[in-house]
């Protein structure tokens, strides 16, 4: 009986093969010309034809009796180079979009420098009486170091939400920074005797204003604005005190990730210095010191600043770009709900830590951020967590039912010697109280004054 059926286009051979030599494969003859795939694929084997494509039967085999459908194809270093132009391309886009909000928040932060540095030129403040002769050993003076890191100045905890265990505001915190300031200076006295102290180096490391992690309001804009002035007249007080006190004052200024004024990914390098309010504090701090000739300052230009305390190099980082310490989780390790998880970020937190810290030229790393006082060697080096005197607070209790009391950290270096001695002070029974040290200069007519008056007051 005869075949009625209309004939089909790929019952030839040659067609087949043409379309084949046209698309590069059986897939796409089928999705070009609505043909069921299977169809197709029986039709090949019949005629012998294959696409030289892989995925079809025989495709790629080196079967001599086979002749294979031959099309062009792009050279495998034109591929490549391609590819490589589309990933550039593909990061300018990127570059492009960040340079346009990295200049957007450098214009702000621009923007406040010249409102501020008429108002600064007022308040720089006079430098204190020459300092007293002391009589001491002949043993060479140490070093103090002052971790004053995560200090979150203008938040507000809250008692009745924590269960009476703690609380905070600038008020606790202008009383936290008055305690710690007199055991500093009656630690040095009890040093006197033997070699006596002639330096004290003060870290701001990091987060030295409560700011956000998530700055999308003109709110957050104001209230930023106002701790980052508030802020700066106290630690000028606090490094005044110092300067009276200590033959040398060093400042070092790094920047944590509350103050940022981007919004979504923290900025990386040099920009993460340049769009910060951090930045700001740091700048303001040393305009309204800048007549005291013993207080110098050093700031770190991107995430870690290295520096010669003693007869050793020290590195000091926020933290928060540690695995696991919100750099690439996102979420630092402190803040994760379950314990386990917490315990295995931790132990990431770590780990990369100590790697950091082996064959290195730093002797002492030192981190704030986790708001932790927490100690271990690493090879010839050792690393430190330095402790807030922010204290716990709900998010702390709720999420991980952890207490941890409120401290800062002060260390003692020997010229010769190294690291002699740690001495965390604790500020657990610091509460509310009149402060020697004034703020509150942006609601205050006269903030010069009232600066001036207080440290006259104060003296």
């Amino acid at each position: 009986m005869a075949d009625t059926r209309a004939r089909q286009w790929y019952w030839d051979k040659d067609a087949l093969a043409e379309a084949l030599t046209k698309h590069g494969s059986l897939n796409r003859v089928a999705a070009a010309t609505g043909v069921a795939r299977n169809t197709l694929q029986t039709w090949s084997r019949k005629h012998e034809l294959r696409s030289g494509h892989r995925c079809t039967p025989g495709g790629g085999d080196a079967d001599p009796s086979v002749t294979p459908v031959v099309r062009e194809v792009e050279p495998a270093e034109l591929v490549t180079m391609r590819r490589a132009i589309d990933r550039k391309d593909a990061e300018l886009r990127s570059l492009r979009v960040e340079v346009k909000h990295l200049a957007k928040r450098e214009n702000l932060l621009e923007d406040i420098r010249d409102l501020m540095a008429p108002a600064l030129t007022g308040l720089a403040l006079p430098p204190p009486k020459p300092l007293p002769e002391r009589r001491r050993g002949r043993r060479k003076p140490l070093t103090l170091v002052w971790h004053a890191t995560d200090i979150h100045w203008g938040e507000i905890v809250e008692a009745r939400t924590i269960q009476g265990i703690n609380a905070y505001s600038p008020d606790i915190a202008a009383m936290r920074l008055q305690h710690t300031v007199d055991t500093i200076m009656r630690i040095a006295d009890n040093y006197e005797a033997e070699h006596g102290v002639d330096e004290i180096v003060y870290v701001e490391n990091g987060d030295g204003i409560g700011g956000s992690i998530h700055p999308d309001s003109a709110e957050y804009y104001a209230r930023a604005g106002k701790q980052t002035v508030d802020f700066s007249m106290v630690q000028a007080q606090i490094l005044t005190e110092l300067a009276s006190r200590f033959k040398r004052v060093r400042y070092i200024g790094t920047t944590g990730n509350h103050p940022r004024t981007q919004a979504h990914r923290m900025p990386t390098g040099s920009s993460r210095q340049q769009t910060s309010w951090e930045s700001l504090v740091h700048e303001m701090t040393a305009a309204l010191v800048s007549k005291i000739p013993n207080i110098s300052f050093e700031l770190a230009q991107g995430y870690t600043i290295t520096t010669q305390i003693g007869p050793s190099r020290w590195a000091f980082s926020h933290g928060d770009a540690a695995r696991g310490g919100g750099g690439s989780l996102g979420i630092p390790a402190y803040g994760l709900k379950k314990q386990h998880d917490a315990t295995r970020e931790w132990s990431l937190v770590l780990a990369q830590l100590a790697a950091e810290s082996i064959n290195s030229v730093v002797r002492h790393s030192r981190y704030g951020h986790f708001h932790t006082l927490f100690y271990w060697v690493a090879g010839a080096a050792d690393i430190g967590l330095c402790p807030s005197p922010k204290g716990v607070d709900s998010f702390v209790l709720d999420s991980l039912g952890k207490y941890g009391p409120p401290q800062f950290l002060v260390e003692a270096v020997h010229p010769d010697h190294d690291l002699i001695a740690q001495h965390p002070i604790d500020l657990t029974s610091i509460g509310a109280g009149k402060s020697r040290y004034a703020w509150g200069a942006m609601e205050s007519d006269q903030p010069a004054a009232k600066l001036l008056a207080a440290l006259d007051g104060a003296a």
